[in-house]
This record gives C-alpha cells, sequence and structure tokens, in this order.
C-alpha cells in the first residue's frame, strides 16, 4: 500500500500564494470591468403601445424635452423613447418623459443610436470609443458587450441589421449580438497585414446599406478623396470584400466637407464641393460618375444632416435645404427651400422642418399641403438655424435640436 503523500510548510505556503494570487486577479478585473462603475435601474413596467396614427395632427405642443448630446436623431423603440447624455441612457415613457428605466456608466458617452430592439450605447475609455454596450429598450436590462480599440470620437450609423461605427482612421460594423462583421483602416494587431493596400488613411465620411457600406477617405499619396466601396457581409471581419476604390475628381483638402449620403442597390451618392457651390454626384457599381447635380447656393456641405429613408425617398439637409432622392436610383426628386433638417414619415406624410413649424409634405413630389406651427424660439441658434432632426413615437413628434430632445403632442387648435 503506497504511503499518504506529506505536505511540507512550502507547500502549504505555495498554495497559499497561489490562492492570494488568483483573489488578487479577481480583484483587478472587478475594479476594472464595467460592471463595477456601472449604475443601471431597469424598468418596473413593460412599455407603452403607441395607437396607430391616421395622419399628422392640426396643431402641436411641447409636453416634455430632456437632455440628449450623444445621439444625433431622436432614438425611438416602440413606446420608449432613448436619450443619451453625459455618461447616462435613459429610457422615457414617450407620452410624458418620465424615465422608465436608465443605465449610467463612470466614463462619458461617444455616440448612441438604436437598433435590433436595443439601445446601443458607446463610452470612451483609455482606448477611445472602445466600451459598446446594448441595452433592452423595454426592460432597460443590459445586453450583449463588446470592447475594442477605437479612435477618440464616433459616429453610428443603424442599417438594416448592423450598425456601422466611423471614426477618423477605422471602422467597424456589429450585428444585433455586437459580433464584428467588419472592420476596415486602422488595425493595431492586424492579423492580414498585406489585406490593407492603403495604410495611414483619413476617413471623413461613411454611409451603409443592408449590402454596402461606402467610405470617403484621403489616402497617402492620393490626388484626392477617394470612395471606397465594400460589402457589408464578407467572409472574414477581419479582411474586407472591397468591390471598387477610386479616386475622385474632389480635392483632398475637401475631405472634412464633402459626404456620403445614401448608398442604395449598386448606387453611392456623394455631396461634395463644386466651385463656389456644391453638388450630388452619383457613382455605379464601378464608382464611374453617373450624374452631377448641382445643389442650390449657400449649400454648406459640412453640415449635411441624413435622414431614414422615408417610403419612396431619403432626405438630407443641406444646411439650407432639405433634398429628396429617389430611394432607388438616388435621383433628386424635389428640393424644399428654407429649411431646418431632414424629414420624418408620420402616416402616409413626410414632416420637414421649416422656420414656421413643420412643412406636411408629399413624400412622392415635395407639395406642402400645410404647416404645422411650432414655436423653437427658446432653443435659440439650435431651433432656429437648425439642424431640426425629426422623429415619431405614436402620435408624438420629438425633434432633436442641438444637444436637446423636444416632444411634442397633439393639441386641439386655437379658435
Amino acid at each position: 500500500m503506497p504511503r499518504p503523500e506529506r505536505r511540507t510548510r512550502v507547500d502549504y505556503a505555495a498554495t497559499a500564494l497561489i490562492g492570494a494570487a488568483i483573489v488578487i486577479a479577481a480583484l483587478i478585473v472587478w475594479w476594472t470591468s464595467p460592471s463595477r462603475a456601472t449604475d443601471a435601474v431597469p424598468a418596473a413596467d413593460p412599455a407603452p403601445v403607441p395607437s396607430a396614427v391616421t395622419g399628422p395632427p392640426a396643431a402641436l405642443g411641447e409636453i416634455w424635452r430632456a437632455p440628449d448630446s450623444a445621439a444625433d436623431h431622436p432614438l425611438v423603440v416602440g413606446g420608449t423613447v432613448i436619450t443619451a447624455d453625459g455618461s447616462a441612457v435613459i429610457g422615457h415613457d414617450f407620452r410624458t418623459g418620465e424615465p422608465r428605466w436608465s443605465y449610467e456608466r463612470g466614463v462619458p458617452l461617444c455616440a448612441a443610436t438604436a437598433a435590433f430592439g436595443h439601445a446601443v450605447a458607446v463610452y470612451r475609455t483609455g482606448n477611445g470609443c472602445s466600451e459598446v454596450t446594448a441595452i433592452d429598450a423595454d426592460s432597460g436590462r443590459r445586453g450583449p458587450q463588446r470592447s475594442s480599440s477605437f479612435d477618440d470620437t464616433m459616429r453610428l450609423i443603424t442599417g438594416e441589421d448592423r450598425v456601422t461605427a466611423v471614426g477618423t482612421t477605422r471602422i467597424e460594423s456589429w450585428r444585433s449580438d455586437l459580433v464584428r462583421t467588419v472592420e476596415y483602416g486602422r488595425v493595431d494587431a492586424p492579423v492580414h497585414p498585406e489585406d490593407d493596400p492603403r495604410p495611414g488613411c483619413t476617413i471623413g465620411s461613411a454611409a451603409a446599406s443592408g449590402t454596402r457600406i461606402a467610405v470617403l477617405e484621403r489616402c497617402p499619396g492620393d490626388a484626392g478623396v477617394r470612395l471606397t466601396v465594400m460589402t457589408a457581409t464578407p467572409d472574414d471581419a477581419s479582411q474586407p470584400d472591397v468591390l471598387g476604390s477610386q479616386v475622385l475628381g474632389i480635392d483632398g483638402a475637401a475631405l472634412p466637407t464633402a459626404h456620403v449620403v445614401a448608398v442604395s442597390g449598386e448606387r453611392t451618392a456623394v455631396v461634395a464641393p463644386d466651385g463656389a457651390g456644391a453638388a450630388l454626384l452619383v457613382y455605379d457599381a464601378s464608382i464611374a460618375r453617373e450624374s452631377l447635380t448641382p445643389l442650390a447656393p449657400g449649400t454648406a456641405a459640412d453640415r449635411i444632416v441624413v435622414g431614414a429613408r422615408s417610403g419612396p425617398v431619403i432626405t438630407f439637409w443641406t444646411g439650407t435645404a432639405t433634398v429628396a432622392l429617389d430611394a432607388r436610383t438616388l435621383a433628386v426628386r424635389w428640393r424644399m427651400p428654407d429649411t431646418l433638417g431632414p424629414g420624418t414619415s408620420m402616416a402616409s406624410a413626410l414632416l420637414v422642418p421649416t422656420h414656421e413649424g413643420l412643412a406636411v409634405t408629399a413624400p412622392w413630389d415635395g407639395a406642402v399641403r400645410r404647416t404645422i406651427p411650432v414655436d423653437r424660439s427658446a432653443d435659440g441658434a439650435a431651433g432656429t438655424a437648425g439642424p431640426v432632426v425629426p422623429g415619431t413615437a405614436g402620435d408624438v413628434v420629438l425633434e432633436q435640436r442641438g444637444g436637446t430632445l423636444v416632444a411634442l403632442t397633439p393639441v386641439p387648435p386655437r379658435g
């Protein structure tokens, strides 16, 4: 029979040291984890359900407002309106503005959007805009999370089934579980360095559809701005599937004022400086220019704001006017001067913010049926100079005015 193993003092000391190391490692992980610095309050009740809307109201009055500096358009999921400001993401009852749930981190927000029935919030850490969290819009409970090194600034584009994050040196796309499906541009530790033929590029603007991502960038050695189009669903996220890339006839210094406004099928629409004004340029699958449409004088390409697709059209704001593109061909269907932002759908109409209020517009031809008066003077330049980015939640109309979200509810007309 074998003799039982005897333990020495050295063995016990080693065991104690290993145990202590495990405890210390666990404490370090906890101390640096997002959970330690998170203050989350879930919803107590299900979200309200907005009633069906038959048409735009005759009159509107402000019912509530909230700070919302990290989003660039109203974020709505069912009966929950989401705001993101400072380090907090809050889900509001769309009718009253009362918080239904909240999620807050100890670090500032970079950007936020709504997708997949969730709020998607990106927080800034020592690795840039690196910490991404999805929050269920109904319950307020935390969902998937991801972390990766990113730029210090970020813009989020919500597509059909992806969220695309755009920085100054890199782009990522995430599916609903926040797994990365596209990685383009700067990579700290590239798996396939030979797959990046143009290192050191600066990204200016991007747009995405369900199948494609289009990027405007300035790369070393290029004579001007480059347009690169890639598939939104490559076989390997670390190896972008570039469908085409060409240097356009746009001066490289104009990169900050050039803007991809839409991607549809095999076409890409770009707004860029053109002489004393600006022009809309449409490119085909081979990045050959199909058309050039001059835009009205006063177009400020650096103030371009793109709205969501509204039925047959995609609208964008030029800084002075609203332009509607055919959602299939990207040709200009109509233009409305002296506006404050892009349009949003409500029933069968398009609501376009103007200095007087909201123009109730026919999507196909831009004919204005009437205007709903809205007083934005209390918001200063954010309300009177734009951009004002509208959205809807049932019969409530939402307006993003600078860093504030304002909710307007139907009221009986005066008189």
